[in-house]
């Protein structure tokens, strides 16, 4: 692919991705990191998904602010914070194939639990949300890939799609915000293809569009087709984790 092409796959997808997180509350992690990681690396790709992400999570989570539970946000956040250090840890240790593969069989399965045990699963205690917090930031700082053990606590407590998805917006801002912060002490970091500078106006000129189209599509989605698209878009992506860690493993 020429570098013009290769900017236009990175483009193409910050938008769908940045569209799904306003429409769904998730989605630009999931969809944009497989792509990111094949094309720019682990560490740069998921890095520079977590700072798209920080940029649209700011723009959705004022748009949903009427919406936000801030008493839940206030547990997750707390617990996010501290989940970036062993994240943090786990990015400079592991071999990235190995950490991707065990994580997505991780997310598989709870993903797989919440599907088919959601009617019988008895109420999940208050303290889980703060597990929750903890857990999805490690997976974010990791693999950025929060979203799926967000949406199994979701259907494994009732949690209501409007709320929850508006809510996610600023928890998400702060595991990314903690993220890029954690990934600027001892983590090299190659250069972007074709220079920093349009890489970034690229990745930014996505998120900017991706919002402005979320915001006019959302107008037009259901809250039952907003769960149904947040659920399809957290098994894509735990999938995709998976099959990425297979890959570089073998």
């Amino acid at each position: 692919m020429t570098g013009a092409a290769v900017l236009a796959v990175l483009a193409l997808t910050v938008i769908i991705g940045t569209m799904a997180q306003r429409i769904c509350g998730m989605g630009l992690g999931l969809i944009a990191v497989p792509v990111f990681v094949f094309v720019t690396g682990p560490v740069l790709g998921v890095l520079t998904i977590n700072a798209a992400a920080f940029v649209a999570g700011l723009a959705i989570a004022w748009s949903l602010r009427v919406d936000i539970l801030w008493h839940r946000w206030r547990v997750i956040a707390a617990w996010a914070i501290v989940g970036t250090i062993p994240g943090w840890a786990l990015v400079t240790w592991l071999p990235r194939s190995v950490l991707e593969l065990t994580i997505g069989v991780g997310l598989v399965a709870s993903l797989a639990a919440s599907l088919l045990m959601a009617s019988h699963l008895p109420r999940i205690p208050k303290q889980a949300l703060g597990a929750c917090g903890f857990i999805g930031a490690i997976l974010n700082t990791t693999v950025g890939q929060a979203a799926p053990i967000m949406v199994a606590y979701q259907r494994a407590t009732r949690w209501d799609q409007r709320t929850f998805q508006a809510t996610l917006q600023p928890s998400f801002l702060v595991m990314n915000a903690a993220s890029v912060l954690a990934k600027g002490v001892g983590i090299d970091i190659a250069a972007p293809p074709l220079g920093y500078g349009v890489y970034i106006a690229t990745v930014g000129t996505g998120v900017l569009v991706g919002i402005i189209a979320g915001e006019l599509a959302a107008a037009h989605v259901s809250i039952s087709l907003a769960r149904t698209l947040a659920l399809t878009v957290a098994c894509v992506g735990a999938v995709a984790t998976c099959v990425h860690g297979i890959v570089g493993i073998v």
